[in-house]
């Protein structure tokens, strides 16, 4: 039994040794860290990573539209003020 614990955890030490010269080697390739891409929101216009804004295909030609979650939200309150009929009482 104690064999085997000894070989479980060998193999455990091994795996985390590698695993730590891996990151290492691929740090030391000069590999830059791939960005990602930054676009404006087309309501206040600041800036953000793509993958922290909504996207909309507008139009016929096909324009892409960026919009944060901050715009988003104040348009859904604006539109509920607007349309929902127990926010008017």
């Amino acid at each position: 039994m104690l064999a085997i614990f000894m070989i479980v955890a060998a193999a455990g030490v091994l795996f985390v040794v590698l695993t730590l010269l891996m990151k290492k080697t691929d740090s030391q390739d000069g590999i830059a860290p791939v960005e990602e891409k930054r676009y404006g929101c087309a309501i206040c216009q600041e800036e953000f990573v793509e993958s922290d804004l909504i996207s909309r295909t507008v139009g016929e030609a096909g324009y892409r539209r960026y919009f944060c979650d901050r715009c988003v939200i104040e348009l859904y309150e604006e539109s509920r003020l607007l349309h929902d009929p127990r926010s008017k009482e």
